[in-house]
């Protein structure tokens, strides 16, 4: 067809609603590195070449900026999905969630370039269902970054399993179960950091336990190929006290300097999965615990450390659970015992009270992990001299 008028008239308005799809944050600029003094962090990660990959829960990214009407996050989720919690200016938004692969999502658009602005990011799942990367946040050209509100001076560090990574916090029968009803965010770790103004770093993963996984092994049959055929062998399957050295639960290369989180409360949520499938002998188990222990105390000596019950360990059971538990809750007062013996005042236990889940799944929903934490508040401030009020 000839060039025409008519043509060019026909064109424009295809070309305006085009234009009109594409989000703001096409147009962005502006790359800044998620590894940079622009951005707060809390959490544990693994910075690289400007970036920052999470494996761990409930890690928090702050960015704040002025001149730019829209802001997106650029990165690459390593197998599985990740879900965040997102606030924009303190209002909160719906949960983002970013499927594997590489990604780049608005988190927001339409904002007021002359004002100030302020966008939050909290992980809300844990390693096993999804590792993301982030490598930047995208603002308009001429956006300015500024700088971030300083981290409470306060820290607490919550190890644990999936209590204390917050599986199914946000379940609701009958809803199906998965991931997208992890929420970091409203665990009883994250509540006590909340109630005392302080920082949180979670060290934690669903189905790992002291000594052993939920199936009650500590070693994984493992095929490998050779030359003259395939070899069965077996690999010790990684627990909580290595994860507890690492930046990436995942990663034996990702060492974690212990020296960039000195925390001033260390809380221990672990066994659930330890008496899981089997039991074990007490005074084993808290062999296990004290050498777990001792080793945070030689980190951390002037560290007090508050060890949990299990809030899922519930004695009226008939289904063989019942000596199961009574042998865990042995085992947490036997290692109280060896540092009562040992004039050791800053380990202290809490026989926390069951809390039943749903009737779909054991896990405590978020209500009942603020219960849960409503119950640890008088220790706290006892090993602490923390007042809630102070933030």
């Amino acid at each position: 067809m000839p060039y025409s008028k008519f043509s060019e008239m026909k064109i424009l308005p295809t070309l305006l609603a085009l234009l009109s799809m594409i989000s703001p944050s096409a147009f962005a600029s502006l790359a800044v590195p998620a590894a940079s003094p622009s951005v707060r962090v809390m959490g544990r990660v693994a910075e690289r070449d400007g970036t920052l990959t999470m494996a761990y829960p409930g890690i928090e990214t702050v960015i704040r900026f002025s001149g730019s009407a829209s802001v997106a996050l650029k990165g690459t989720v390593l197998g599985g999905g990740t879900w965040f919690n997102l606030t924009v200016d303190g209002a909160a938004q719906p949960v983002v969630h970013v499927k594997s692969g590489d990604f780049t999502v608005t988190l927001a658009k339409n904002l007021d370039p002359a004002k100030e602005h302020t966008v939050r990011l909290v992980r809300r799942n844990e390693a096993w269902t999804g590792i993301v990367r982030l490598d930047s946040f995208l603002l308009d050209d001429g956006a300015k970054t500024l700088a971030p509100e300083p981290l409470p001076t306060r820290k607490i560090l919550a190890i644990g399993d999936s209590i204390t990574c917050g599986w199914n916090t946000e379940f609701d029968p009958p809803a199906e179960q998965g991931p997208q009803n992890e929420n970091a965010e409203i665990t009883y770790a994250w509540d006590l950091a909340k109630d005392f103004g302080a920082q949180i770093n979670l060290v934690s993963y669903g189905g790992k336990g002291l000594v052993r996984d939920w199936r009650g092994t500590n070693t994984a049959m493992i095929k490998d190929m050779e030359a003259e055929g395939t070899v069965t062998f077996r690999r010790e399957i990684p627990t909580i006290p290595d994860f507890f050295e690492r930046a990436l639960p995942d990663d034996p290369a990702s060492t974690w300097d212990h020296s960039r989180y000195v925390p001033d409360l260390v809380v221990i949520c672990l066994g659930q999965n330890d008496f899981s499938a089997i039991s074990l002998p007490a005074s084993e188990y808290a062999d296990a615990y004290i050498k777990f222990v001792d080793r945070i105390h030689a980190l951390y000596p002037k560290t007090p450390i508050l060890v949990l019950s299990s809030p899922m360990s519930e004695m009226s059971r008939s289904d063989g659970w019942q000596p199961r538990g009574i042998a865990l809750q042995l085992a947490i007062s036997l290692m109280d015992q060896h540092y009562i013996r040992q004039g050791d005042p800053v380990v202290m236990p809490l026989f926390v009270s069951h809390q039943p889940g749903t009737s779909e799944d054991a896990h405590p929903t978020g209500l009942q992990h603020k219960a849960m934490e409503e119950e640890m508040i008088p220790i706290v401030k006892f090993l602490t001299s923390w007042n809630t009020a102070e933030k």
